[in-house]
Order: C-alpha cells, then sequence, then structure tokens
C-alpha cells in the first residue's frame, strides 16, 4: 500500500512539473506556424510562388522555404527570404517567433513600418531588411536587442534621428542604414560599439561633426559619404583605426586640414575625403606611409601647396588619384609614373600647376585615364610621349596654352574620349589622323586654330556620338553626318 501511495505521489509530482512547464512556456512550433501563416497571409505579391505553393499546414513549417527550426528546441530559428520580388507589409505576428535568431528580409518590396513587436525578439543575431521600402523612425527598443551582431536597415525609406541607444549594441560587427532619410546628429553613443567592423551612413542626411571612432579598434570600413556633416576632424581622428581598409567621407561639409595622424592608417586601400572644403598641404603620410592605398580621392576640396611634393614617394599599388579642383600650385614632376608605376587614373584639372607639361609618359603603362585640363603650364606643344599610353581611355588637355600640331595618336586604339578643346592648337588635322580611333566616342577640338579640310578617315570612327570642331578655321566640304555636330 505504502508503495502504491508513493507511485501515486511521484506520478502526480510529474504532471505538476509538466503542466507547470506548459504554463510557462506555453509557444511551441504551433505558435511559430500561425505566426508565419499571418505573416504570408499579409503578402500581396509573390511572383514566383516560394510561399504560396510552399507553406501549407499540411507539411512541417520546419521543411518550409527560407525557414529553417533549431533542433534541440525544435522552434523557428531563421527566416531567410531574401530576393524573392515579395510585396505587402510585415505582419507583428512575427514577434511570437521567441528563438528567432537570423531574420532576413531583404531585396524585396515590403513597405510600411517595420514592427515595433521584432524588436523584442531577445535572441536576433542577424537582422537584414535592406532594399526595401520601409518607412518610419528606428525605435530607442532597438538598443535591446543586446545579441545582434548584424544590422542592415540600407536602402529604404527611414527617417528620424537614429536613437541613443544603439550604443548598446556592444556585439554589432556590421551596421548598415545607408540610403534612407535619417538626420540630426550621428549619437555619441556609437563609440561604445567595440566590435564594429563595418559601419555604413552614406546617402543620409546626417548633420555635426562625426563622433570619436578611437575605441572602434576593429573597424575596417567606414562609409559617411553624402550627407551634411561637418566640421574639422580632430588631431587623433586616425590614432586608433589600426584595421581600417575603406574610408569615405565624401561630399560632406568638413573644412580645416586632413590630420596628419592618417599616416597611422597604414591599413587604408580606399580614401575619399573629396568634395569637402578642406584646406592646407596634403599630408606626406597619404603616400609615404599608406603604402596599401590602392585608391586616394581629395578632388574638389581647397587643398594647396606644391604639387612635386606629394610624388617623392613610392607607391606601387596606387591605381586611382584624383587631385582636380583644389588650389595647388607648382611644377609637375616627370616622374610620376615611376613612383606610381600602376597608376590607371590620373585627375589634376583645375588646379594652378605651372611650368612644361612633362613630356615623358613612357613609364604610364597602365594609365587609362589623365587630366591635366585647365591649370597654368606654359605655353609649348602637346607631348608627344602620350602616345606611349597604348592603354589610354580618356585623355583631357583643355585650357592649358598648348600650341602647334597634335602629334600622331594611333597607337591609342582605347581612346574613346578626347578633349583638346581651349588651347592654341593649329595646323591640318592629318588625313589619317581618325583611321586608328576605332573607340572613339567623344571628341572636342572647338576654340583651337585648326584649318583646312575635315579629313574624311572620320568616317572610320563608326562610334562616334558627339564631336565638336566648333571656333576653328575648317573649311571644305562635310562629307560624313553624326549625332552632334557643332561646327561654326
Amino acid at each position: 500500500m505504502v508503495n502504491l501511495s508513493s507511485c501515486l505521489l511521484l506520478f502526480l509530482l510529474s504532471l505538476h512539473c509538466f503542466v507547470a512547464c506548459l504554463v510557462a512556456n506555453p509557444k511551441t512550433i504551433t505558435t511559430d506556424q500561425s505566426a508565419l501563416l499571418a505573416f504570408k497571409s499579409l503578402i500581396t505579391s509573390d511572383p514566383y510562388d516560394m510561399l504560396s505553393n510552399n507553406w501549407s499546414t499540411s507539411s512541417s513549417v520546419c521543411t518550409w522555404v527560407g525557414v529553417a527550426c533549431d533542433e534541440r528546441h525544435n522552434r523557428v530559428h531563421s527566416l531567410n527570404l531574401q530576393n524573392m520580388s515579395l510585396r505587402g507589409i510585415v505582419s507583428p505576428n512575427l514577434g511570437n517567433l521567441s528563438f528567432l535568431v537570423i531574420l532576413n528580409l531583404s531585396s524585396n518590396r515590403f513597405n510600411g513600418q517595420f514592427p515595433k513587436e521584432i524588436y523584442r525578439l531577445h535572441r536576433l543575431k542577424v537582422i537584414s531588411i535592406a532594399f526595401n521600402e520601409f518607412v518610419g523612425g528606428i525605435p530607442e527598443t532597438l538598443g535591446e536587442l543586446s545579441q545582434l551582431q548584424i544590422l542592415h536597415l540600407g536602402a529604404n525609406n527611414f527617417s528620424g534621428f537614429l536613437p541613443q541607444s544603439i550604443g548598446n549594441l556592444c556585439q554589432l560587427k556590421s551596421f548598415d542604414i545607408s540610403r534612407n532619410m535619417l538626420s540630426g546628429p550621428i549619437p555619441q553613443t556609437i563609440s561604445n560599439m567595440s566590435s564594429l567592423e563595418y559601419l555604413v551612413f552614406h546617402l543620409n542626411y546626417f548633420s555635426g561633426e562625426i563622433p570619436s571612432l578611437n575605441n572602434m579598434t576593429s573597424l575596417r570600413v567606414v562609409k559617411f559619404s553624402h550627407n551634411n556633416l561637418n566640421g574639422r576632424l580632430s588631431n587623433d581622428f586616425f590614432n586608433q583605426l589600426p584595421q581600417l581598409k575603406y574610408l569615405t567621407l565624401r561630399n560632406n561639409q568638413f573644412d580645416g586640414s586632413i590630420p596628419r595622424s592618417i599616416g597611422n592608417c597604414t591599413s587604408l586601400i580606399y580614401l575619399d575625403l573629396s568634395s569637402n572644403f578642406l584646406t592646407g598641404e596634403i599630408p606626406k603620410g597619404i603616400l609615404g606611409d599608406l603604402r596599401r592605398l590602392n585608391r586616394l580621392y581629395l578632388d574638389n576640396n581647397q587643398l594647396s601647396g606644391n604639387i612635386s611634393s606629394i610624388f617623392k614617394f613610392n607607391n606601387s599599388l596606387l591605381q586611382e588619384f584624383y587631385l582636380s579642383y583644389n588650389n595647388l600650385s607648382g611644377n609637375l614632376p616627370s616622374c610620376i609614373c615611376h613612383e606610381l608605376p600602376n597608376l590607371r587614373m590620373f585627375y589634376l584639372g583645375h588646379n594652378d600647376i605651372s611650368g612644361n607639361m612633362p613630356t615623358v609618359w613612357n613609364q604610364c603603362k597602365e594609365l587609362e585615364r589623365l587630366s591635366l585640363a585647365f591649370n597654368s603650364f606654359n605655353k609649348g606643344p602637346m607631348p608627344g610621349g602620350i602616345r606611349s599610353m597604348t592603354k589610354l581611355q580618356r585623355l583631357f588637355l583643355m585650357g592649358n596654352n598648348l600650341e602647334g600640331e597634335i602629334p600622331p595618336l594611333n597607337n591609342l586604339t582605347s581612346l574613346w574620349v578626347v578633349k583638346f578643346s581651349h588651347n592654341n592648337l593649329n595646323g591640318r588635322l592629318p588625313t589619317d589622323f581618325f583611321n586608328q580611333l576605332p573607340q572613339l566616342k567623344y571628341l572636342t577640338l572647338w576654340n583651337n586654330q585648326f584649318e583646312g579640310s575635315i579629313p574624311r578617315s572620320i568616317g572610320n570612327c563608326t562610334s562616334l556620338i558627339y564631336l565638336d570642331l566648333s571656333s576653328n578655321f575648317l573649311t571644305g566640304i562635310l562629307y560624313f553626318l553624326s549625332r552632334y555636330i557643332y561646327l561654326k
């Protein structure tokens, strides 16, 4: 009898524990199924029938397309519907997926507000909803997702300010809110995100100064371009960014000089500070210490100093170098491609470079684009060495006091843009001038002193779409037609 009572008591205790567990954790895979069916019901367009033919109660939710379950708990762990062209609003019922770790709805046509209920899912490590049409603000509750490692909200229509609470996302590694309509200052609390590697804020309306990034020693990519950020970059701005590889601040309103501490970023590959109001000289450390630099854009600023000092350092990896629209002066050295042997694009137009235009270009074997337009070079002939740059595609030499005849360009078979206007070039265009320019699309020679007839070989330039020979002394009969012709 005692044994029977003991067994009965043990059974009742087990039953109590089972019922207590059900009460404490009432959500099951059925809850997840209901949440996903509610999500499906708000989809207004599913052009590839990804959900309509697959998400059905006749099969396990864990086998549905885009759904993955946690084997231990038998609950939905991941929802990945990336790039399925789905349209509709996102159901707040997704907030019932209490074991969700990964949510990827990127590259669809979802609209409306992103449900605030999803910000209660504290197991979330990945939220990727970029390239949709979401609207509204970003709530303070975002900062409660302390496990979050990837947050991609880019290419939507989010507006308003970034909440200070984002500083609580201490495990975040990748943060992309680019291509939205966010405004106001970037929260100072961003400096708490010490694990961050990718910080992508471009194409918004952020204003004010950039918060200190010195605690963010893991940063590899920083994109703040195309905002309304302003102020000076602090002298120690680059002191604690040893991993930084990619930095773009272009098209903002920064002023003052480029901090010399930039030379500390020895891992830097891509640097774009163009289209600001930066002044002063270019720090020697940019080319002297940044030996891995591949692309450097400093154009559209107010930088000054002697151009020759920039080319005292060898950088065998630099391929693109933009310095146009500044106040640089001095003589352009003839060793450009000796120091920068892999240079592909070099833009120096609209400065105050003087002296003779370099004639030695045979070392520029990789150069594809060259602009020396509108400087103050001495009067003289066009450098004949240009024809050694057989990979050249774009050549801009406008407004440079060039005189004499155009040298043969027959070796430059890749040329498709040529601009020699606003010079004193003269003489006749050689009869075979256009024989070896099969790629030529854009040619402007206007406002020079060319005479004689237009060579019939121009008919060989079958790719030509823009031709401007106006303001010269050309004569003869037209034997060709083109989409745009200006002859005055």
